[in-house]
């Protein structure tokens, strides 16, 4: 049986870390993630705890507009939020907004499609890689071998490979509870703990 919430941390952009909120629906299915805002986890429970209570842990479709529905009125004079504070703290004049609302409105170029093509690695190119001889193919490099056939026998992240330690790995199983990527050593990117089962052909 699940909690109603489980939080977690994750690092922005900037540098800072912030705690999050997964929650469960009334099947059981985990939802979210949504920010809670706050940076240590006690802070972040109490804000989830208080959710809980004013029922709204799940936002709602109100809570959640759509990108359409947010910018409906957005350079409306008269009904635009922004437009509406910005008056209150600044000069604005109607002909400043038309110049503003032309370079928003102009001409964006597309983002270029520049996505890696992720392939699953074919029996016979794992037969190719991974040979008795593994020395000469991998230049005597044996955490190299290891790591990739880990990672091609059981489908763990190389994040998760790189992030095992020595009182994570089993003869029969490696309990996979972190990673180690350009973030440092944290979490899994599910923050989920779990057991993978090794296969007879990992050892080398």
């Amino acid at each position: 049986m699940h909690n109603e919430f489980t939080v977690f941390s994750r690092v922005v952009p900037s540098g800072k870390k912030v705690m999050y909120y997964h929650a469960y629906d009334e099947n059981g299915k985990r939802v979210g993630p949504w920010t809670t805002g706050e940076t240590s986890r006690t802070a972040a429970r109490n804000y989830c705890v208080r959710l809980v209570r004013e029922k709204r842990l799940i936002p709602g479709r109100s809570g959640m507009p759509t990108f359409a529905e947010y910018a409906k009125d957005w350079w409306d004079w008269e009904k635009c939020p922004y437009l509406k504070e910005r008056r209150k703290r600044f000069t604005l004049t109607r002909s400043m907004r038309t110049a503003t609302e032309s370079c928003w409105m102009g001409e964006v170029e597309k983002l270029a499609d520049d996505r890696k093509n992720l392939q699953i690695i074919t029996s016979e190119e794992f037969k190719a890689l991974f040979v008795k001889d593994w020395r000469n193919v991998w230049r005597n490099d044996r955490i190299a071998c290891t790591a990739n056939k880990l990672a091609a026998l059981t489908g763990m992240r190389i994040s998760e490979v790189l992030g095992l330690r020595g009182e994570f790995v089993f003869d029969t199983h490696v309990f996979v509870c972190a990673q180690y990527d350009k973030y440092g050593y944290r979490e899994t990117k599910t923050k989920e703990e779990h057991n993978i089962p090794l296969a007879p052909l990992l050892p080398i």
